[in-house]
Parts: C-alpha cells; structure tokens; sequence
C-alpha cells in the first residue's frame, strides 16, 4: 500500500495534495465527538447529549436514593431507576458511538473517491 499511495501523491497537483493531507490526519476521540455535533445531525445529537445528561443525573440521584432509604420496596424502586437510568445512558452513548463510527466511515469513502479521481486524472 505505501508505493500505491507514493504513486498517487507524486500524481496529485499541489491543491488536490493539500486536500488528500486534510483527510490523512485522523482525529482523536474528542475530535469526533466534536465533529458529531456539526453537520446536518447537529439537532438530534444536542437533543440525544441533553437527555443522556439528564438520565445520568437522574440515575445518580436515584443510586443515593437507594442507598439512603430504610425501606426494602423503596430501596428496590430506587434502585431500578438507577439501573433504568445507567442503562438509557449507556444505549443514548451506543447510539452516538455509532454515529461517530459513521462519520468515520464518510471520511473514509471521501478519502478514496479523492484517490480514484486522481488516479483517473493520472491516466488521462
């Protein structure tokens, strides 16, 4: 792979290689998450972020609940908000995690629709 991708550098001008640089930079974990909450998803990732945020919450404040209260059927109510609540927020996260992986995979395919443009600009 690495003489494939030589040989396509050596074809590209110098603005089509200062966008093959842009996408050969992969972002870090932060970076997109970041990325996530631009674009046309921007809405439904804000709206996904604030309930996962708002059932965390509630799953701590349930999780002192139970350890708070005397009652047996308190603490087991108590108890399964909290564990309603971690679960929501793990699912919420999977959700998002697939939406980066997404993303991930658009970045991907653009990189190589740039790489087979510019091999079929080489071979002309």
């Amino acid at each position: 792979m690495p003489k494939l991708d030589d040989a396509i550098r050596a074809t590209l001008a110098a603005e089509d290689r200062e966008l093959l640089a842009q996408f050969e930079k992969e972002p870090n974990l932060f970076e997109e998450a970041i990325q996530a909450m631009t674009g046309r998803m921007v809405w439904i990732n804000l709206v996904v972020s604030a309930v996962m945020l708002i059932f965390f919450a509630a799953a701590v404040y349930c999780g002192w609940k139970f350890f708070t209260v005397a009652d047996l059927r308190e603490a087991i109510a108590w108890g399964a908000g909290a564990t309603f609540g971690v679960v929501t927020v793990g699912i919420l996260k999977i959700w998002f995690w697939m939406e980066m992986q997404s993303n991930r995979v658009i970045r991907e395919i653009k990189r190589l629709e740039l790489q087979v443009a510019a091999l079929a600009k080489a071979s002309v």
